[in-house]
């Protein structure tokens, strides 16, 4: 089996997004799975969806837990689906402020990679992280970090 987690697929551009349904018709092993979590703002609800072949469905389908989804979450997501232009309203601004907080961190020497998220991976060697300080590029508290080890 395949999966394909569409969580972030509103803020990549369309021409780095993948047509689910001509992939599921091609190859019957690759599962779809989308949230609502992130751009759409319901992480709280824990809602989403999955598409897949026929056959493959139901064998997930199988094995699904005996928790189905609340009233309230399905009410949300369709009060959501009536709200698009909100929706990219907000794709907008996170997309310009990711865009502003990586030209910033590349004045100051650090260097990202390429974001299509509403968040992005700035690679590091052991002791880089002494450049991080609080600035015009972190405004908010904008940085979270991973330690190895």
């Amino acid at each position: 089996m395949v999966l394909l987690d569409e969580a972030y697929v509103e803020f990549a551009a369309p021409k780095h997004r993948t047509d689910a349904s001509a992939l599921l018709a091609r190859f019957p092993n690759v599962l779809v799975v989308r949230t609502f979590s992130k751009a759409y703002g319901l992480a709280g609800l824990r809602i989403g969806y999955g598409l897949a072949a026929a056959e493959l469905a139901a064998a997930m389908w199988a094995q699904q837990l005996p928790f189905g989804m609340a009233g309230t979450g399905l009410l949300a997501v369709a009060a959501s689906y009536e709200a698009e232009d909100q929706l990219a309203h907000r794709v907008r601004l996170i997309t310009a402020e990711r865009r502003y907080l990586q030209q910033q961190l590349s004045a100051m020497g650090i260097f990202t990679t390429d974001a299509h998220a509403n968040f992005m991976y700035l690679p590091s060697r052991v002791g880089d992280g002494m450049k991080f300080s609080p600035g015009p590029a972190c405004r908010s508290g904008c940085t979270r970090t991973a330690v190895r080890g």
